[in-house]
């Protein structure tokens, strides 16, 4: 059985608190043939020390950078420039593997199908809140264990298969190469690109959570302000066009581009509503998306979403 050597990214900055955890958890993995890529942007609390005491393993690499090159260009430098896998994972500093067999269950999976085409492998995660008692498993809508989807069909089912996790998804490293991943600066570059990847080849859902996405209030995700999540949309843009350009199928795809769209929106103006706590603040932002996307207003899925939010449902 072919055993590929497999990257674990792990990018990180400040994360201190939780940096200890996603490395082990990494060397927790059953998969032997791995390497631990840390790709530190210059971090100044006591990130590097605690990373430096596991340097005595020889699976782990350590690359601190010359300067800061934020979030999105320290995952591009990881891949590109760092990172020598034929499979790739991406860790974020403070999230961490809780399935022990997580890669080795992949490779398996991989040597069966025995399929050239395939370009990635999704699991499901678990969501928790830090200081929360409260867990979510998020995995993916499929009806077995695992399943196989070529990528069109993945990318055209995204809404109903109703799943996205970047640090559960085993990538194709050389493919990923060749379509300037990591390359959009905005929150869901990860998205962006591992959706454009699925039109490229297929695609392979694993209905199991197999690690940890940590919510502690200094998540990129969480910190974010209404300015940049309405600049995310932009990742919608990008998969539609490249999605209509990889198919022929213009209309399949302007179709799609607005299904996802209405559900994004959607979600941002939840959002915003439970964050503002004063009326003014909830009239603004409910003027600002009647004024701009007045045909939310006539969707059965919005309006409901909008009622409950205002009346706490």
């Amino acid at each position: 059985m072919e055993r590929p050597l497999v990257s674990i990214m792990v990018p990180v900055f400040d994360q201190e608190k939780y940096i200890a955890k996603a490395i082990q958890s990494a060397l927790d993995q059953d998969y032997e043939n791995v390497e631990i890529v840390i790709g530190d942007d210059c971090s100044d609390d006591n990130t590097e020390s605690i990373i430096r005491s596991y340097l005595d393993n020889p699976k782990i690499k350590y690359f601190r950078n010359n300067i800061r090159l934020g979030r999105v260009k320290n995952y591009h430098n990881l891949l590109y420039e760092i990172a020598q896998g034929k499979w790739v994972v991406n860790l974020d500093g403070d999230d961490f593997f809780t399935d022990k067999s997580f890669i080795s269950t992949c490779i398996e999976i991989i040597n069966q199908q025995k399929d050239d085409e395939l370009v990635f492998l999704q699991a499901g995660h678990f969501l928790s809140f830090e200081n929360k008692d409260e867990e979510l498993i998020k995995i993916p809508n499929i009806k077995k264990k695992h399943q196989v989807f070529t990528g069109v069909e993945y990318l055209h089912k995204f809404a109903k298969i109703n799943h996205f996790s970047h640090l559960a998804s085993l990538y194709n490293r050389e493919k990923a190469l060749k379509l300037n991943f990591y390359t959009a600066d905005i929150l869901s570059t990860d998205m962006e690109s591992l959706l454009r990847l699925s039109v490229t080849g297929n695609v392979i859902l694993l209905k199991k959570p197999i690690g940890k996405w940590l919510q502690h209030g200094t998540n990129a995700s969480s910190t974010s302000g209404f300015e940049k999540l309405m600049s995310n949309l932009i990742w919608i843009e990008n998969v539609s066009e490249f999605a209509s350009s990889r198919t022929n199928n213009y209309l399949m795809w302007r179709k799609w581009k607005e299904k996802i769209a209405k559900l994004e929106l959607t979600g941002i103006f939840v959002h915003e509503v439970k964050v503002r706590k004063c009326k003014k603040d909830r009239y603004e932002i409910f003027v600002f998306f009647w004024k701009n996307y007045k045909y939310l207003f006539i969707n059965p899925f919005f309006l409901k979403k909008a009622i409950c939010v205002f009346f706490n449902c």
